[in-house]
């Protein structure tokens, strides 16, 4: 979510075994640019490629984790290595493909969910901006829409990256969607995908912090990660129109009771949880 300072003239990097935990720490604590999971070579497991903007901080990264740093290869060869394994999604009634993946959706796919209710299919581009919807932190987001979100609900998502969310919770049937992200490339990400979507007129995206947000909202996600939920905790939680819910994501299964411990003013509904991650569903009163 946080903006980025200029490119360095050298980029290192470093490779770990991948687990959540690792790459959480990788971007959250340890200061790489970008974090790229990968398979790994034949019959080992896959691995986390980072990327650091400063020796010193990979050269930390690599006491903390293991590992040795080496020079990165130019941008242009690393900044998207994620595509290469990106996938099409299925998340509850929710299907992202990105834009680069031709290959035909299977029936299963676009066909109806287990209750039997129709699909939408998401097409993501998501440029320099985060968020594929492949990681497990936005499925679970897009299961909770898919179970829950009411037909002309509004909706506020905070920190909207490529704006997967965004546009998913327009074509499951929201009235309006508000989408803000204090990264500019997400803005324009976001923007772009709602309009190749054909939900433009519905999706308001902007650089506007949390705390410039006006109104409240029937629906409030925000998939940011368990350092900056800490932070904006309260605030997410002054954006609820009554009876309305919050959705927390980007958080280890072990660290979500910390973040949804300030919102005490908040019914939890359930955690949904898969691959080590847990993401939190709360309703105001």
């Amino acid at each position: 979510m946080a903006e980025r300072p200029s490119p360095p003239s050298t980029w290192w990097q470093l490779r770990v075994t991948a687990d959540p935990a690792t790459a959480e720490r990788l971007w959250e604590e340890l200061g790489a640019s970008s974090v790229a999971q990968v398979p790994g070579p034949a019959g080992q497991p896959d691995e986390l490629v980072a990327t650091f903007g400063d020796r010193s901080s990979a050269d930390a990264a690599a006491i903390a984790l293991g590992g040795a740093v080496v020079p990165a290869p130019d941008e242009g060869e690393w900044a998207d290595l994620w595509r290469d394994w990106a996938r099409v999604t299925v998340a509850g009634r929710v299907v992202v493909r990105p834009v680069w993946l031709t290959d035909e959706l299977a029936p299963s796919a676009t066909g109806p969910d287990v209750d039997g209710r129709p699909r939408v299919v998401v097409e993501l581009e998501p440029a320099a901006a985060w968020g594929h919807g492949g990681h497990p932190s936005t499925a679970l987001v897009l299961e909770a829409l898919s179970a829950r979100l009411e037909p002309g609900a509004t909706v506020l998502d905070v920190g909207c990256g490529s704006g997967v969310l965004a546009v998913a919770a327009a074509l499951l049937g929201a009235s309006s969607v508000t989408a803000v992200d204090i990264d500019p490339a997400a803005v324009t990400a976001t923007a772009d995908n709602a309009g190749r979507n054909g939900v433009a007129a519905l999706v308001a995206v902007s650089g506007a912090p949390l705390v410039a947000v006006d109104g409240r909202f029937d629906v409030v996600v925000a998939n940011i990660g368990a350092a900056v939920l800490v932070d904006l905790a309260p605030l997410l939680a002054a954006r609820l129109a009554p009876r309305g819910w919050l959705v927390l994501s980007g958080l280890l299964e072990e660290r979500w009771r910390a973040v949804v411990a300030p919102l005490d003013q908040l019914e939890l509904v359930e955690v949904r949880r898969a691959d080590g991650w847990a993401t939190p569903v709360l309703r105001a009163p």
